[in-house]
């Protein structure tokens, strides 16, 4: 199953900021992940630079077997145009690397070179990222679209591959009715 969250973070200097909005984010990240899949697309106003997303084991003797801590589908190295981190950017990268998520971001067909997300007279940046913890194989492109000038920030755009799915054999879309009426009807009764 697939899980997928659009989130906008507001910047740190902003008066709606929450200390605690990618705690709760890595919370509810956690709770879909026993369920299925969960993709993120959105405005994280994050700055990741070229940072390592994952949990790098080569050479590292502290980490012994199979540790949950590694489990993440990419080794891709991730180019980015944005080389600045800050601090929502370091929390982006400790949610990757506690639940084995990585940014698509700079490192899948389509983006793989780490295209600028936002541009203004202020200056130009990478804060709107697709982030997963779905196998590469199942993503088909990851698109930066040119900015339009309805908005300082460019269109991103995650194509998954097409899977077949698997319902069970009487599975139906609708719920059984029972009662004789449709779910229009149900809904705008009165109790």
């Amino acid at each position: 199953d697939l899980y997928l969250c659009v989130i906008y973070m507001p910047p740190a200097d902003s008066p709606y900021y929450n200390e605690e909005g990618f705690q709760e984010l890595q919370k509810e990240i956690c709770h879909f992940q026993t369920l299925g899949s969960v993709p993120l697309c959105g405005d994280l106003n994050a700055r990741t630079g070229r940072e390592m997303d994952y949990i790098n084991t080569e050479g590292n003797t502290h980490l012994y077997g199979d540790s949950p801590l590694c489990h993440t589908h990419t080794s891709t190295l991730r180019h980015s145009h944005d080389s600045v981190v800050n601090k929502s950017g370091k929390q982006v990268v400790r949610l990757c690397k506690s639940l084995g998520l990585y940014i698509v971001n700079g490192r899948t067909r389509g983006d793989s070179l780490g295209r600028f997300t936002y541009c203004s007279a202020l200056g130009s940046s990478v804060v709107d990222y697709a982030i997963t913890d779905l196998d590469p194989q199942a993503i088909n492109a990851f698109i930066v679209r040119q900015q339009s000038p309805l908005s300082d920030h460019s269109q991103i755009t995650l194509y998954l591959k097409k899977s077949e799915p698997n319902f069970p054999q009487n599975w139906s879309p609708c719920p059984p009715v029972t009662d004789g009426q449709s779910p229009a009807q149900r809904t705008t009764q009165e109790p």
